[in-house]
Parts: structure tokens; C-alpha cells; sequence
């Protein structure tokens, strides 16, 4: 899943393909784990669920990341002034 998060950080401004190529990419993986427990409409709901949780998650992630490394960063800038 090289790649994932800077996909979802793009598809966040308004990228569309950046969104959509993940999406695929995971799709077919989700459905056939989900699809084994149930009719193909309820795959169907339980996959793009997953993927919307997903898809959160590593958007909370990616956010938190870049302010804990501005953080650090300028605690270590206010250390050599």
C-alpha cells in the first residue's frame, strides 16, 4: 500500500483521482473479506463503510503527524536561539 497516505491527504483538497485510485486498490480486498458474511448488498454497505472509517482515520493520522513534526520542529529552533 505504498503511497496510501499521500493519496489521502491529496484527495482531501479536491483531488479526485487521488481518492479514487486507493479506493480501487482497496475495494476488491474489503468486499471479498466482507462478502463471505452476508448477501452482496450488505458486502456492498460494509465495504464502502470500512473505506469512509478508513479513510478518516488515516486522515487524522496524517494531520496529527505534520502538527507533531511542526511541534517538534520549532521546539528544536527555539533551543538554538
Amino acid at each position: 500500500m505504498d503511497g496510501l497516505i499521500p493519496l489521502v491527504t491529496a484527495s482531501r483538497t479536491g483531488d479526485a483521482e487521488a481518492y479514487r485510485r486507493p479506493v480501487r486498490r482497496l475495494e476488491e480486498m474489503v468486499f471479498g473479506c466482507v462478502s463471505q458474511f452476508g448477501g452482496r448488498s450488505l458486502a456492498e454497505d460494509a465495504t464502502q463503510k470500512s473505506l469512509v472509517e478508513a479513510f478518516a482515520h488515516i486522515a487524522y493520522a496524517s494531520a496529527r503527524l505534520t502538527r507533531l513534526a511542526q511541534a517538534s520542529n520549532c521546539r528544536t529552533r527555539n533551543r538554538l536561539f
